[in-house]
């Protein structure tokens, strides 16, 4: 059996069609997330950000990040000791596993975090901290094996 001209061009017509709906499909299917709710306001405030990098960078020492069997230890700059803040903890590809964490260091500036809250997979751990009236942010990336 043969199959003319005009029907092959039928053929390839509806291919095409399906398969563009089938894109169509595909990408309203598709999980799109801002980074954060707040994006734009957070942009209009980023030189505070700017200035809090500025300020950390000036320290003797910077924040260090290390995992351990069961936690994951955040250790601070002496000069971070009695300051007030916050731990953010940000998975770009899964907004609903970011979590944060008041500052609260111990006297050797560490502070410990269970390891049953992270999920293996990248997070960007994001310390804003402010002590006698000045504001500093330091940003370090953290792989969960």
């Amino acid at each position: 059996m043969q199959i003319n001209w005009g029907n092959k061009l039928i053929i390839v017509y509806s291919t095409f069609v399906l398969g563009m709906g089938f894109m169509v499909y595909k990408c309203t299917q598709q999980k799109t997330e801002m980074v954060t709710a707040d994006y734009y306001e957070k942009e209009l405030k980023y030189q505070e950000v700017i200035d809090g990098i500025q300020n950390a960078n000036n320290l003797g020492m910077a924040m260090k990040l290390e995992q351990q069997d069961a936690t994951v230890m955040l250790t601070m700059p002496a000069e971070a000791l009695g300051a007030t803040g916050s731990v953010d903890f940000y998975r770009p590809s899964d907004a609903s596993k970011d979590f944060t964490v008041s500052l609260g260091t111990n006297a050797g500036g560490m502070q410990l975090f269970d390891r049953a809250k992270f999920v293996t997979g990248l997070y960007k751990v994001k310390v804003n901290w402010e002590k006698e009236g000045r504001k500093f942010y330091a940003e370090q990336s953290l792989v969960i094996k």
